[in-house]
C-alpha cells in the first residue's frame, strides 16, 4: 500500500495513510502524513501452530468481517467526515474501509493483497457483510461489488492467482518497481529467510530450523534472516557465522542481493520473490500463505515443506534443490517478465485519479 501511497503523493495529490497506530513509524519515515485508526496490532507469542485453511477462511468472515470490520468501518468513517477525501483506497480484506467509503459516498478501490486468491469466499462472508453494512446504513448489493468498490489494483502477475478466482469488475495491473540485482556477487549463493510480521511469533522455534537449513545448504555462503519488529533475535540462539539476524529489513533491497527464499508464503514476501526471479522454498502456516504454497508448486517455482513436520535437513535439501533447478529458474524467468511489462505506479494512480475527475 505504501507505494502506491507515496507515488499518489509524487504526483500531487494531498495523501493521508491510515492504519494501526503501531504502524505510523513506518508512514512517516517516508514523509506520508499518517492517522492512527484502530484496532491496534497485539503481537501474540506462541508455539507453532499450522491452521487448516477451512479454519482460516471461516475467520475471515468471523474476525476481519463481523469483529474488526465493525471497528474499522467505525474509525474509518469518522476520519473520512473529518478529513473529507475524494476516494478511499483500502486493501481487499479491509471490509470495514470499504463500508465506511460507501457510508460516506465516496468512490472507493481495493487493492489486492492475497495473491493467489481463493482466500475469501463469497458465501462465507455474505451474511456478515450484510449485518456489517446494514450497521452503517449501506446496500449491501453483491459481495463483489461491494468489497471490490468502482477499481480493484493489483501488483501480482494474472498467472500466480488462481483461475478459477478471477477478479471481478475494472481490474488494473501494475508493477512495483524493484531494485535491480546486485552486481556483487559472491562465490556462494545468498538467502534470505522470513517468517513475516504476523505468524512469526506464533512459530514456535521454525525461524531456528529454517535458518539452520538454509545456512547448511553447501550452495549457500550467507544467510539473511529478518526476525520481525515483534520477536527477539535472542531466541533464535547461537547460530553459524554466515547468518546475519535482523528485526527489521527492507525487503525488495535485501531480495536483490539473495538468491533464493525460504519462508512462511505470505504475499508480499511470494511478490518480492517472484519480482526478482527467486526460487522459493514455502513453510506456510496459516491466513494465504498455504493457497501461494500451492501455486508456488502448480507453477513449478517452488517447494513446499510442511512447518509444523520440516527438520533442518529437509529445509537444507529443499534449498539445494531449487537453487539448482534449470526448470525452476526457467520458469522463474517468465514470471519476472510478466511483471515487468505491468505498467509502473503512475498507470495505477491516475486511474484512481480518473474516479473522481
Amino acid at each position: 500500500m505504501l507505494p502506491l501511497a507515496e507515488q499518489a503523493a509524487c504526483a500531487g495529490h494531498e495523501v493521508l495513510v491510515t492504519a494501526a497506530a503501531s504502524l505510523s513509524g513506518h508512514v512517516s519515515s517516508r514523509g506520508l502524513a499518517f492517522a492512527p485508526s484502530g484496532p491496534d496490532l497485539k503481537p501474540i507469542h506462541a508455539p507453532l501452530v499450522v491452521h487448516s485453511l477451512d479454519k482460516e477462511r471461516r475467520g475471515v468472515a468471523d474476525y476481519f468481517v463481523a469483529r474488526l470490520g465493525h471497528a474499522r468501518a467505525t474509525a474509518v468513517l469518522d476520519l473520512c467526515r473529518a478529513w473529507r477525501p475524494d476516494v478511499v483506497v483500502h486493501d481487499e480484506v479491509d471490509f470495514g474501509a470499504a463500508v465506511a467509503a460507501e457510508a460516506a459516498g465516496l468512490p472507493h478501490v481495493s487493492v489486492i493483497v492475497i495473491g493467489a486468491g481463493r482466500f475469501i469466499l463469497p458465501q462465507l462472508v455474505q451474511v456478515p457483510l450484510a449485518r456489517l453494512s446494514s450497521d452503517f446504513d449501506v446496500d449491501p448489493r453483491g459481495n463483489a461489488e461491494l468489497l471490490y468498490g468502482q477499481l480493484t489494483l493489483t501488483p501480482f502477475p494474472a498467472s500466480f492467482r488462481h483461475p478459477s478466482d478471477r477478479l471481478p469488475g475494472k481490474v488494473v495491473g501494475y508493477h512495483l518497481p524493484a531494485p535491480p540485482r546486485s552486481t556483487v556477487r559472491q562465490d556462494g549463493a545468498a538467502a534470505f529467510v522470513t517468517l513475516g510480521t504476523i505468524f512469526n511469533t506464533e512459530s514456535g522455534d521454525l525461524l531456528r530450523t529454517a535458518s539452520l537449513g538454509a545456512a547448511a545448504c553447501p550452495e549457500v555462503e550467507r544467510v539473511i534472516v529478518a526476525t520481525g519488529e515483534h520477536l527477539d533475535p535472542a531466541v533464535l540462539g547461537q547460530l553459524p557465522r554466515h547468518v546475519a539476524v535482523h528485526r527489521f529489513v527492507r525487503q525488495d533491497a535485501v531480495l536483490s542481493e539473495c538468491d533464493v527464499v525460504v519462508s512462511h508464503a505470505g504475499s508480499g514476501t511470494v511478490l518480492g520473490a517472484l519480482s526478482q526471479a527467486l526460487p522459493t522454498v514455502s513453510l506456510p502456516m496459516g491466513a494465504d500463505q498455504q493457497l501461494n504454497a500451492d501455486r508456488l508448486k502448480a507453477l513449478g517455482l517452488g517447494m513446499t515443506l510442511t512447518a509444523d513436520e520440516a527438520d533442518v535437513d529437509q529445509v537444507r535439501d529443499a534449498v539445494a534443490a531449487v537453487l539448482t533447478s534449470a526448470a525452476i529458474a526457467q520458469k522463474l524467468d517468465a514470471v519476472r517478465n510478466e511483471i515487468s511489462a505491468l505498467p509502473g505506479l503512475e498507470g495505477a494512480i491516475r486511474a484512481v485519479s480518473d474516479l473522481v475527475a
